[in-house]
């Protein structure tokens, strides 16, 4: 069985828009192991997904709000590069007995990529956007 990790950045606009693909990744037969937030494991078992929880503390949609409220995206990225150094050598050290067949991950999520350079995995990046006015009937 093909087995993949998704790697997530845990805010409901970048987890919420992963949930389908997971799901039809596990509807074909792909075991998939969902890393995000305990905020977001409905969405992981939802979805199929076998749930795993970020530790607490590394980083959280709570955490991510408060940096882009009290210092902008320049804030925002240096939570994320924080939160990689934390989870980076803690998911290589759970993965690399065992490394699944290729990594999936939130653009954003820094450390998901970096996960699949260290174990030599395929890279598979989301990217997550949003439309802006757009009329009515496009949404």
């Amino acid at each position: 069985m093909i087995r993949i990790v998704m790697i997530a950045m845990p805010a409901a606009g970048h987890v919420n828009p992963s949930a389908p693909l997971v799901r039809e990744l596990v509807r074909r037969g792909i075991d998939v192991t969902f890393y995000v937030t305990e905020e977001f494991r409905s969405v992981a078992e939802q979805a199929g997904a076998t749930f795993r929880a970020y530790p607490d503390g590394t980083i959280s949609s709570k955490v991510i709000a408060d940096a882009n409220a009290h210092g902008g995206s320049a804030k925002v990225v240096q939570r994320l590069l924080e939160a990689t150094q934390t989870l980076l050598p803690l998911l290589e050290s759970e993965l690399r007995e065992n490394p699944p067949d290729a990594i999936m991950f939130d653009s954003n999520a820094l450390w998901g990529r970096m996960l699949a350079t260290r174990l030599r995995r395929p890279a598979i990046s989301l990217m997550t956007t949003i439309l802006v006015n757009a009329p009515r009937s496009a949404v």
